[in-house]
């Protein structure tokens, strides 16, 4: 079921819109990038369903996922942001945003972008897919729920479980498989995986219990031009000689591993540990070209790290050229 279908004409939410939103109600950078996850991970279920005959609205589902939780500082929070979104004529978003927390899943003949943008809640933790189980393992573990509580969890898992097996049936493989957990999975489906292991002639391992300070140095084009800049050998050198520094590395993908990259939710990490680049103390651009810098805004995209300084808090690296 499409809940756009005969309404093309209806007000849409777009990221600009989305990002105004986030800074209204000041949304915390940590809800903002479990929104991404949640929106990635609702899109990539509806746009496999839609290849087996589905007519999901994916864009709805995109930007409903997204803004889900804009208004998570808020009690009620479903309520005051659907209250929003409708006041400012984002109808099919608000009744999806509305309902989120208490929304029982449709038969599988009805299923609609509500189901879809909850199913994707249920399977995110923080801003990762970790799939259904292990989500509400970590729910009980979390809150510790009494007896009666953990019985309801272990219940709405079961039905949960149930839907997504139909689902399953439709696309023809399992949602997991939809979301590769390691590297090695993604490395082996594209061109050139070298490009994003290191393991080179004279690369720095440093233990990292040993290092206060890890520096991403990240070259804003792919590792055959960046690996032929002596500055970036220069500095690597400089910063790695010092005992409690580790500099390490990250290019930009090349298009089919940032295809696969944006599709399973993998985000951008480094050479020399493989550490999420959203991990590091400090994220340091090499700025060479002009046309390398749209690939910046990309490089930080795929990092999962907001683009604008004023999103960022303290858990997330220094950002500087």
């Amino acid at each position: 079921m499409n809940l756009n279908t005969g309404m093309n004409t209806k007000k849409r939410l777009d990221l600009e819109q989305c990002y105004r939103y986030f800074r209204e109600f000041h949304t915390p950078p940590h809800v903002i990038l479990h929104c991404k996850a949640v929106s990635e991970t609702a899109v990539r279920i509806a746009e496999q369903l839609n290849r087996h005959g589905l007519s999901l609205d994916v864009e709805l589902i995109r930007y409903a996922g997204l803004i889900h939780d804009v208004a998570r500082t808020s009690p009620d929070h479903e309520k005051v942001a659907a209250d929003r979104l409708r006041e400012d004529g984002y109808e099919d978003e608000a009744a999806i945003v509305g309902v989120h927390m208490r929304h029982p899943f449709h038969p599988v003949d009805q299923l609609d972008e509500t189901d879809l943008i909850c199913l994707g809640d249920r399977t995110v933790h923080e801003h990762e897919y970790v799939g259904l189980i292990h989500r509400i393992d970590l729910l009980i573990e979390k809150r510790k729920p009494s007896m009666e509580h953990r019985e309801k969890l272990e219940e709405a898992k079961q039905e949960t479980l149930a839907f997504v097996r139909e689902l399953e049936e439709i696309m023809g493989c399992s949602i997991d498989s939809l979301f590769p957990r390691t590297r090695e999975e993604l490395l082996e489906r594209v061109e050139k995986p070298a490009r994003y292991t290191g393991g080179e002639l004279h690369m720095v391992k440093k233990d990292l219990q040993d290092v206060d300070v890890r520096f991403a140095f990240a070259f804003p084009d792919m590792y055959e031009i960046g690996m032929s800049y002596m500055g970036l050998q220069i500095i690597y050198g400089i910063v790695n000689q010092q005992e409690k520094l580790y500099c390490e590395r990250v290019f930009a993908p090349a298009p089919d591993m940032e295809k696969l990259m944006r599709e399973t939710g993998m985000p951008l990490f480094t050479l020399e540990t493989g550490t999420p680049v959203s991990e590091m103390d400090v994220l340091g651009f090499t700025l060479q070209y002009e046309m390398s810098f749209t690939n910046v805004l990309n490089m930080l995209e795929l990092a999962k790290l907001p683009l604008f300084a004023q999103d960022r808090d303290d858990s997330m690296p220094l950002v500087l050229a």
